[in-house]
């Protein structure tokens, strides 16, 4: 009787720890750090914004503004509001061409009553990265935004250069 009590108990524990292991395998983001997300990675504690076209193109690298004003209003957060520009590198590759966003900040601004929403400029790292891993809020609203806001401006910029193909 106490032996199939104590083996009862026992195994009892061991499935406890099977199903809180297999939710932390399963859900994935358990111990697992996310550093890539769309078309974002993290290099070396730094965000970058990464797509490849099938062709090479006359685009050149450049700073860009990101401007976020028509998206709607209620799926932004502040910092995304403020969201100003950001640094575009482009390499040519075997016939490819790499195109590679990255330092992309935020400036200074204040909103209606005259207080300022944040000191100076502030970088995308600074907000979705921790720990080396992108936050739950890039992951989970502002890499999206993020990302259709970068590649229309890439569209854009690509058709400017007289080449189609994104």
């Amino acid at each position: 009787m106490f032996k199939k009590r104590g083996l009862l108990i026992l195994l009892l524990g061991l499935l406890k720890k099977l199903v809180v292991l297999s939710f932390f395998v399963f859900s994935g983001d358990g111990w697992a750090q996310k550093t890539k997300h769309l078309h974002f990675k993290i290099l070396d504690q730094t965000m970058v914004w990464e797509k490849f076209v099938e062709q090479e193109t006359s685009l050149k690298s450049q700073a860009i503004q990101l401007d976020p004003a028509g998206r709607t209003v209620l799926t932004q957060t502040f910092w995304f509001a403020a969201l100003e520009g950001a640094s575009l590198e482009v390499e040519k590759i075997a016939g490819k061409t790499r195109i590679r966003v990255s330092k992309i900040f935020a400036n200074s601004r204040t909103n209606t009553s005259g207080i300022s929403l944040f000191s100076d400029v502030e970088y995308a790292r600074e907000v979705y990265i921790h720990q080396g891993s992108f936050t739950p809020l890039f992951l989970n609203k502002d890499g999206q935004l993020l990302d259709d806001l970068i590649d229309a401006q890439v569209r854009v910029l690509i058709e400017n250069s007289g080449q189609k193909g994104c």
